[in-house]
């Protein structure tokens, strides 16, 4: 007695009762295919927006503000190329990028990428301004504390104050007696007023021992200063740390 060919009859039977399984499976790759192409699409639109430059024109080593939308709070994912040669981003947030112009002359098309997703490009100039006068003249920049008593522990906070112009600031600080006081993000600083009327960056300073003297020097360069007027000068504020009066 011939026995039938149950192979044959199962496969035959399993395509007839799940004819649904197969167009599920095609379903599903047209889906992930079209989940593809749309993840490029919104990779694209969410690419960093340039908006304003200031200063548009600057030399080398002066300091550049990049405003716009889809930049990052996280510095490290951050790159400004001026062509295609990098500058040194020294802060950023998701709206405003400050960095440093690289070495180089003439216009050059500036971009900005984060994440690998590269903006459109905006025209720079890099240059000297001739015939303008100097930014930082009759700019100031002054340090001052919170409060002048400061028991072990006690956390103070210490203001760089800018005078003479709404324009961010840069300014380095080193601070001179680490045994006396601490300052979170180290002991040498590079940091970024915030520009404005009230154009000052704080920090907070913490007292390690009792009444002392304590020393910060720092040094400051305006965004738009020319080259000739872009000179590092270190100035020195002396402080005293007052122990509180006993009750």
């Amino acid at each position: 007695m011939a026995h039938p060919d149950v192979s044959c009859n199962l496969r035959e039977g399993w395509m007839r009762s799940r004819p649904g399984r197969w167009l599920r499976g095609l379903w599903a790759l047209f889906a992930l295919g079209l989940f593809f192409c749309s993840f490029g699409g919104v990779s694209a639109l969410d690419a960093p927006v340039i908006t304003k430059l200031m200063p548009p024109k600057a030399p080398p080593g002066a300091m550049l503000i990049i405003t716009g939308s889809g930049f990052s709070s996280e510095k490290a994912k951050v790159k400004v190329f001026f062509g295609e040669t990098p500058g040194r981003v020294f802060v950023s947030s998701p709206v405003s990028i400050g960095v440093e112009v690289p070495r180089g002359q003439g216009e050059c098309p500036l971009t900005v990428e984060v994440e690998g997703r590269r903006s459109s490009p905006a025209q720079f100039n890099i240059g000297e301004a001739s015939g303008e006068k100097p930014a930082s003249a009759g700019v100031r920049v002054s340090m001052e504390v919170s409060d002048p008593v400061a028991d072990v522990g006690k956390t103070i906070t210490g203001t760089f104050r800018v005078t003479g112009t709404e324009r961010p600031v840069r300014i380095r600080f080193r601070n001179e007696s680490p045994e006396v006081v601490s300052v979170d993000g180290g002991n040498e600083q590079s940091v970024v007023t915030r520009g404005g009327a009230d154009n000052v960056y704080t920090f907070p300073i913490r007292a390690i021992t009792g009444p002392r003297r304590y020393s910060f020097s720092f040094a400051w360069e305006n965004y738009e200063t020319e080259k000739t007027s872009h000179k590092k000068i270190w100035e020195r504020v002396d402080l005293t740390l007052k122990q509180s009066q006993a009750k």
